[in-house]
Protein backbone atom coordinates (compact mmCIF):
# COMPACT_ATOMS: atom_id res chain seq x y z
CA UNK A 1 0.00 0.00 0.00
CA UNK A 2 3.01 2.43 0.88
CA UNK A 3 4.34 1.93 -2.31
CA UNK A 4 1.09 2.80 -4.39
CA UNK A 5 1.78 6.88 -5.03
CA UNK A 6 5.06 9.23 -5.17
CA UNK A 7 3.10 10.96 -1.73
CA UNK A 8 2.45 7.35 0.21
CA UNK A 9 6.07 6.56 -0.79
CA UNK A 10 7.75 9.95 0.45
CA UNK A 11 5.28 8.91 3.59
CA UNK A 12 6.74 5.57 4.27
CA UNK A 13 10.64 6.98 3.89
CA UNK A 14 9.38 9.57 6.52
CA UNK A 15 8.02 7.07 8.60
CA UNK A 16 11.04 4.82 8.35
CA UNK A 17 13.39 7.65 9.30
CA UNK A 18 11.17 8.33 12.22
CA UNK A 19 10.88 5.15 13.23
CA UNK A 20 14.87 4.37 13.38
CA UNK A 21 15.78 7.53 15.05
CA UNK A 22 13.16 6.69 17.96
CA UNK A 23 15.02 3.49 18.25
CA UNK A 24 18.26 4.92 18.44
CA UNK A 25 17.24 7.78 20.98
CA UNK A 26 15.61 4.71 23.24
CA UNK A 27 18.77 2.79 22.48
CA UNK A 28 20.88 5.98 23.74
CA UNK A 29 18.85 6.40 26.98
CA UNK A 30 18.73 3.11 28.05
CA UNK A 31 22.62 3.09 27.85
CA UNK A 32 22.92 6.15 29.69
CA UNK A 33 21.35 5.26 32.86
CA UNK A 34 20.65 1.70 34.91
CA UNK A 35 16.93 1.57 33.64
CA UNK A 36 15.85 -1.26 31.65
CA UNK A 37 12.94 -1.74 29.94
CA UNK A 38 10.23 -4.35 31.26
CA UNK A 39 7.34 -3.90 29.79
CA UNK A 40 5.53 -2.21 26.52
CA UNK A 41 1.85 -1.61 26.03
CA UNK A 42 1.28 -2.99 29.65
CA UNK A 43 -2.35 -3.10 30.34
CA UNK A 44 -4.06 -2.82 34.09
CA UNK A 45 -7.34 -4.27 34.42
CA UNK A 46 -10.08 -5.94 32.44
CA UNK A 47 -7.07 -9.27 31.23
CA UNK A 48 -4.68 -7.14 31.96
CA UNK A 49 -1.60 -8.45 33.93
CA UNK A 50 -2.02 -5.21 36.55
CA UNK A 51 -5.83 -5.56 38.65
CA UNK A 52 -7.75 -2.31 37.54
CA UNK A 53 -7.92 0.77 39.99
CA UNK A 54 -11.26 0.75 42.15
CA UNK A 55 -12.33 3.78 44.21
CA UNK A 56 -15.54 3.74 46.30
CA UNK A 57 -18.04 6.13 45.67
CA UNK A 58 -20.63 7.61 47.33
CA UNK A 59 -23.84 5.90 47.78
CA UNK A 60 -22.37 2.54 47.52
CA UNK A 61 -21.05 3.77 43.92
CA UNK A 62 -17.80 2.48 42.49
CA UNK A 63 -15.25 3.63 39.70
CA UNK A 64 -13.53 1.43 38.12
CA UNK A 65 -10.14 2.28 35.75
CA UNK A 66 -8.54 0.27 33.34
CA UNK A 67 -5.95 1.14 31.09
CA UNK A 68 -2.72 0.47 28.93
CA UNK A 69 0.79 1.86 29.80
CA UNK A 70 2.96 2.86 26.49
CA UNK A 71 6.61 1.77 28.66
CA UNK A 72 7.46 0.85 31.70
CA UNK A 73 11.28 0.75 33.12
CA UNK A 74 12.66 -0.36 36.03
CA UNK A 75 16.06 0.38 37.62
CA UNK A 76 17.47 -1.66 41.06
CA UNK A 77 19.62 -0.07 42.82
CA UNK A 78 20.63 -0.18 46.70
CA UNK A 79 17.96 2.06 47.47
CA UNK A 80 15.66 -0.35 46.30
CA UNK A 81 13.66 -0.50 43.01
CA UNK A 82 12.55 2.72 40.86
CA UNK A 83 10.02 2.22 38.32
CA UNK A 84 9.27 5.15 35.34
CA UNK A 85 6.37 4.96 33.06
CA UNK A 86 7.08 6.35 29.54
CA UNK A 87 4.46 7.94 27.40
CA UNK A 88 5.19 8.20 23.84
CA UNK A 89 3.87 11.60 21.93
CA UNK A 90 4.03 13.14 18.92
CA UNK A 91 4.52 16.69 20.37
CA UNK A 92 6.10 18.30 22.71
CA UNK A 93 4.09 17.80 26.58
CA UNK A 94 5.15 18.85 29.83
CA UNK A 95 3.59 18.14 33.07
CA UNK A 96 2.42 20.71 34.91
CA UNK A 97 1.37 20.15 39.04
CA UNK A 98 -0.85 23.09 38.38
CA UNK A 99 -2.82 21.08 35.64
CA UNK A 100 -2.58 17.97 38.08
CA UNK A 101 -4.03 19.64 40.72
CA UNK A 102 -7.24 20.57 38.60
CA UNK A 103 -7.49 17.56 37.08
CA UNK A 104 -6.80 17.94 33.60
CA UNK A 105 -3.42 15.93 33.70
CA UNK A 106 -4.22 13.06 35.37
CA UNK A 107 -3.30 10.22 33.16
CA UNK A 108 0.18 9.45 33.93
CA UNK A 109 -0.14 9.35 37.52
CA UNK A 110 -2.65 7.87 37.55
CA UNK A 111 -1.02 4.89 35.37
CA UNK A 112 2.23 4.81 37.96
CA UNK A 113 -0.88 4.64 40.85
CA UNK A 114 -1.68 1.51 39.07
CA UNK A 115 1.27 -0.20 38.66
CA UNK A 116 3.82 0.93 41.89
CA UNK A 117 3.21 -1.32 44.73
CA UNK A 118 5.84 -1.82 47.92
CA UNK A 119 8.51 -3.41 45.68
CA UNK A 120 8.46 -0.56 43.47
CA UNK A 121 9.44 3.13 44.34
CA UNK A 122 8.05 5.81 41.69
CA UNK A 123 10.67 7.67 39.94
CA UNK A 124 9.10 9.60 37.57
CA UNK A 125 6.23 9.42 34.72
CA UNK A 126 7.97 11.26 31.62
CA UNK A 127 6.67 11.98 27.62
CA UNK A 128 9.04 10.94 24.93
CA UNK A 129 8.64 12.72 21.79
CA UNK A 130 8.39 10.89 18.40
CA UNK A 131 10.36 12.50 15.84
CA UNK A 132 12.91 13.07 13.60
CA UNK A 133 13.68 16.76 14.16
CA UNK A 134 14.86 19.26 11.61
CA UNK A 135 18.12 21.09 13.40
CA UNK A 136 18.79 24.44 12.59
CA UNK A 137 22.41 25.89 12.26
CA UNK A 138 24.56 28.31 11.21
CA UNK A 139 27.62 26.05 10.43
CA UNK A 140 28.76 22.89 9.07
CA UNK A 141 28.99 20.53 12.22
CA UNK A 142 30.64 17.06 12.79
CA UNK A 143 27.61 13.75 12.71
CA UNK A 144 28.48 13.76 16.22
CA UNK A 145 27.49 17.08 16.86
CA UNK A 146 23.83 16.49 15.20
CA UNK A 147 23.59 13.70 16.92
CA UNK A 148 24.12 15.87 20.12
CA UNK A 149 21.95 18.77 18.93
CA UNK A 150 19.05 15.71 18.48
CA UNK A 151 19.64 14.03 21.77
CA UNK A 152 18.87 17.68 23.37
CA UNK A 153 16.28 18.30 21.21
CA UNK A 154 14.42 15.25 22.24
CA UNK A 155 14.96 14.99 26.23
CA UNK A 156 12.18 13.49 28.12
CA UNK A 157 9.96 15.77 29.98
CA UNK A 158 7.29 14.86 32.69
CA UNK A 159 7.77 14.39 36.89
CA UNK A 160 10.39 13.09 38.59
CA UNK A 161 11.46 12.73 42.45
CA UNK A 162 13.62 14.82 43.64
CA UNK A 163 16.75 12.15 44.59
CA UNK A 164 20.09 12.11 43.52
CA UNK A 165 20.29 8.13 43.19
CA UNK A 166 17.31 8.41 41.40
CA UNK A 167 18.66 10.79 38.87
CA UNK A 168 22.08 9.35 38.42
CA UNK A 169 19.82 5.80 37.40
CA UNK A 170 18.54 7.80 34.60
CA UNK A 171 21.64 9.47 33.34
CA UNK A 172 24.79 8.41 34.86
CA UNK A 173 26.79 10.91 32.68
CA UNK A 174 24.82 14.07 34.01
CA UNK A 175 26.75 17.47 35.44
CA UNK A 176 24.83 20.43 35.46
CA UNK A 177 22.56 19.27 32.54
CA UNK A 178 21.09 15.80 31.72
CA UNK A 179 20.96 14.51 27.76
CA UNK A 180 18.28 12.22 28.75
CA UNK A 181 15.79 14.12 31.08
CA UNK A 182 14.95 17.91 30.53
CA UNK A 183 16.63 19.01 33.85
CA UNK A 184 19.07 21.29 35.11
CA UNK A 185 20.74 21.57 37.89
CA UNK A 186 20.24 25.08 39.53
CA UNK A 187 22.82 27.10 40.74
CA UNK A 188 23.16 26.23 44.78
CA UNK A 189 19.95 24.12 45.17
CA UNK A 190 17.53 21.74 43.28
CA UNK A 191 16.35 21.30 39.72
CA UNK A 192 14.86 23.23 37.07
CA UNK A 193 13.27 22.78 33.77
CA UNK A 194 10.79 19.85 34.94
CA UNK A 195 8.98 19.97 38.20
CA UNK A 196 10.49 17.24 41.15
CA UNK A 197 9.20 16.23 44.06
CA UNK A 198 10.21 14.19 46.97
CA UNK A 199 9.08 10.81 48.00
CA UNK A 200 6.18 12.27 50.16
CA UNK A 201 5.19 14.95 47.95
CA UNK A 202 5.00 12.21 45.63
CA UNK A 203 2.46 9.67 47.45
CA UNK A 204 0.68 13.31 48.38
CA UNK A 205 -0.05 14.27 44.66
CA UNK A 206 -1.17 9.90 43.95
CA UNK A 207 -4.18 10.35 46.86
CA UNK A 208 -4.97 13.87 45.03
CA UNK A 209 -5.68 12.10 42.19
CA UNK A 210 -7.40 9.45 43.86
CA UNK A 211 -9.75 12.15 45.00
CA UNK A 212 -9.90 13.80 42.14
CA UNK A 213 -11.62 11.01 40.66
CA UNK A 214 -13.72 10.30 43.46
CA UNK A 215 -14.79 13.67 43.07
CA UNK A 216 -15.52 12.82 39.09
CA UNK A 217 -17.24 10.17 39.59
CA UNK A 218 -19.44 11.32 42.14
CA UNK A 219 -20.35 13.98 39.69
CA UNK A 220 -20.90 11.48 36.57
CA UNK A 221 -23.21 9.87 39.03
CA UNK A 222 -25.23 12.85 39.78
CA UNK A 223 -25.77 13.45 36.46
CA UNK A 224 -24.00 17.01 36.28
CA UNK A 225 -23.20 17.21 33.01
CA UNK A 226 -23.34 21.36 32.27
CA UNK A 227 -20.64 22.38 29.79
CA UNK A 228 -18.30 24.46 31.54
CA UNK A 229 -15.06 23.72 30.89
CA UNK A 230 -11.84 24.82 32.60
CA UNK A 231 -9.46 27.70 31.09
CA UNK A 232 -6.74 29.13 32.21
CA UNK A 233 -4.82 32.40 31.31
CA UNK A 234 -3.13 31.63 27.81
CA UNK A 235 -3.48 28.14 27.34
CA UNK A 236 -6.18 26.64 25.10
CA UNK A 237 -9.31 25.45 26.72
CA UNK A 238 -10.34 21.35 26.88
CA UNK A 239 -13.03 22.38 23.98
CA UNK A 240 -9.75 22.03 20.84
CA UNK A 241 -9.45 18.64 21.28
CA UNK A 242 -13.05 16.97 22.75
CA UNK A 243 -14.88 14.19 21.06
CA UNK A 244 -18.05 16.00 21.98
CA UNK A 245 -17.84 19.34 20.86
CA UNK A 246 -20.67 18.97 18.29
CA UNK A 247 -23.06 17.32 21.47
CA UNK A 248 -21.75 19.94 23.92
CA UNK A 249 -22.33 22.96 20.88
CA UNK A 250 -20.50 25.42 23.74
CA UNK A 251 -20.88 28.73 22.74
CA UNK A 252 -20.17 31.76 24.94
CA UNK A 253 -22.91 34.10 22.45
CA UNK A 254 -25.81 31.52 24.51
CA UNK A 255 -24.69 32.34 27.19
CA UNK A 256 -22.29 29.38 28.27
CA UNK A 257 -19.39 30.17 30.41
CA UNK A 258 -15.92 29.24 31.57
CA UNK A 259 -14.75 27.84 34.55
CA UNK A 260 -11.59 30.26 35.38
CA UNK A 261 -9.35 29.15 37.34
CA UNK A 262 -5.48 30.63 38.54
CA UNK A 263 -2.22 29.39 37.24
CA UNK A 264 -0.54 27.86 40.36
CA UNK A 265 3.27 27.65 41.02
CA UNK A 266 5.13 24.23 41.59
CA UNK A 267 5.07 24.80 45.51
CA UNK A 268 1.32 26.51 45.81
CA UNK A 269 0.36 23.19 44.65
CA UNK A 270 2.33 21.37 46.57
CA UNK A 271 1.37 23.19 49.48
CA UNK A 272 -2.44 23.09 48.93
CA UNK A 273 -2.20 19.35 48.82
CA UNK A 274 -0.25 18.99 51.91
CA UNK A 275 -3.26 20.49 53.51
CA UNK A 276 -5.80 17.67 52.15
Amino acid sequence: MFQSTGKLKRLSVKLKQQVMKTIWLIVFHIKAGEFNICGSEVEFGKSGEHPAIEIELSEGNKLTLTGKVDRIDIAETEEGKYIRIIDYKSSNKKIKLSDVYYGVQLQLLTYMDALADDDLIPGGVLYLKLDDPVLKTTKNISKEEVEELMIKSLRMNGLILSNARLIEAMDQNMGTESNVINLKVKKGDGYSNMPTVTEEEFEKLRKHIRKTLHDIGDEIMSGNIKNEPLKRKGATTPCAYCEYRLICQFDKDLGNKYRYVNELKDDEVLSRISNE
